[in-house]
């Protein structure tokens, strides 16, 4: 089997703390140890948004907090990224960026893409679309925002503080329950689709699933260390965990454990599942990002060193990446390097992998035809010539002292 060795600076490996994938299937946004970065699936187009600050380490347990800190609308129009403790910015799908919060940890949007609520150290700050502030509620010390997610009917969402408190509110700004039996447990947490169910990640009981009520229903265990993250497949028969253990599982609500993914180097940092639920997508501190599908279990590696630095390759060494990326990688097969080879590279190089991995195809925008207004197009009619077609001079478009012609 031909296998690929990179050769990137090891400095230049960053972790990616979260991932995330647009509802409509045409871009991620990762969030590193140093970076957030949105990258196009549809043309493999790759955007650094901007760099964090890195002012503060944590030690043991909490080296392993995520914030989270990329949540997407569901119509596609805005997606948030944060440096940790920098700015809170929420940006447009251009890539251009739409508001800045100061001091702020999480946002989430809601279903109906009406609402845009945001976590602080005090507060939960509440925003229509157009980022008008609609209410401010008071949180209390339970410290800064980790997390936050809106119910399928847009009137309630959940909070999880990063003293893991995690409390249910309405959209008025009134608490409607607060989980206590889980003071300090809940390192991550995913609402179900249909809204009826939690699900957190611990340190060391596993992967705890309650009801919105707060009614423990079920316990599972598998991993060896803490998880913090887990991710609902979109039609909720499944979900995926990531651990520090370096493992990825995927999990059947009624089965329990279906699969367990080992080809991570060391800690997962945040698991996804892919709009139509056939691929889990992870992010892990060995500088890599994997995408696995489901059932066949097969999976494709992203590496991302820089904007125009990057490639993918799946387990057959099959790869595509960027000029610079494709440079700093050697095709191996054995203890033979057969980068040198024309022909072999030719037979590996496959542009578009990550989009025919993921069976994913995009219609072609339709370019609009530009009417030139400064010209109409008309006819003369009169007794000698019939139907003459000319260009007239627009005169209500005319320049000052422009005559026509």
């Amino acid at each position: 089997m031909v296998g690929l060795i990179r050769t990137f600076e090891s400095a230049t490996i960053a972790s990616y703390n979260n991932v995330a994938f647009s509802p409509n299937s045409e871009y991620m946004v990762f969030g590193t140890s140093d970076n957030s970065i949105q990258w196009s699936i549809k043309n493999n187009r790759i955007r650094f948004l901007g760099k964090v600050k890195k002012e503060i380490k944590y030690r043991g347990l909490m080296d392993d907090i995520t914030f989270s800190t990329i949540s997407i609308d569901p119509q596609n129009k805005f997606f948030s990224t944060k440096t940790i403790m920098g700015n809170l910015d929420i940006w447009k799908e251009s890539g251009n960026i739409f508001r800045s919060f100061r001091g702020k940890n999480s946002a989430a949007f809601s279903p109906n893409g009406k609402l845009m609520v945001v976590g602080g150290n005090q507060y939960i700050h509440l925003y229509n679309n157009y980022g008008r502030l609609l209410r401010r509620i008071p949180i209390g010390m339970r410290g800064a925002i980790m997390h936050l997610q809106f119910t399928p009917d847009s009137k309630q969402f959940i909070s999880n503080s990063f003293m893991r408190v995690v409390t249910v509110w309405s959209t008025s700004g009134k608490k409607i329950y607060q989980f206590n039996n889980l003071f300090k447990k809940a390192w991550c947490m995913a609402l179900s689709p249909d809204g009826k169910y939690l699900l957190f990640g611990t340190y060391n009981e596993g992967i705890l699933l309650y009801t919105l009520k707060g009614k423990h229903l079920k316990t599972f265990k598998g991993h060896q260390d803490l998880v913090p993250t887990v991710a609902w497949n979109p039609k909720g028969k499944y979900f995926a965990s990531g651990s520090k253990d370096g493992t990825v599982k995927l999990w059947s609500v009624s089965d329990g454990c279906l699969h367990t993914f080992k080809e991570h180097t060391d800690k997962i940092r945040s698991v996804t599942f892919t709009p139509d639920g056939k691929f889990v997508m992870s992010g892990s501190r060995d500088g890599t990002v994997r995408i696995w599908n489901i059932n066949t279990k097969k999976h494709i590696t992203l590496f991302l060193e820089s904007q125009d630095s990057w490639f993918v390759h799946d387990e057959k060494g099959n790869f595509d990446g960027s000029a610079q990326g494709v440079n700093k990688i050697n095709l191996m097969k054995g203890m033979v390097n057969l980068s040198e080879s024309k022909e072999t590279w030719n037979n590996y190089f496959t542009p578009g992998l990550l989009r025919k991995f993921l069976n994913l195809t995009f219609k072609k925008k339709k370019k609009k035809k530009i009417f030139n207004p400064g010209y109409i197009i008309g006819r003369i009619w009169n007794i000698r010539h019939t139907n003459i077609k000319v260009a007239v001079r627009n005169p209500r478009l005319l320049r000052p002292g422009q005559k026509l012609k």
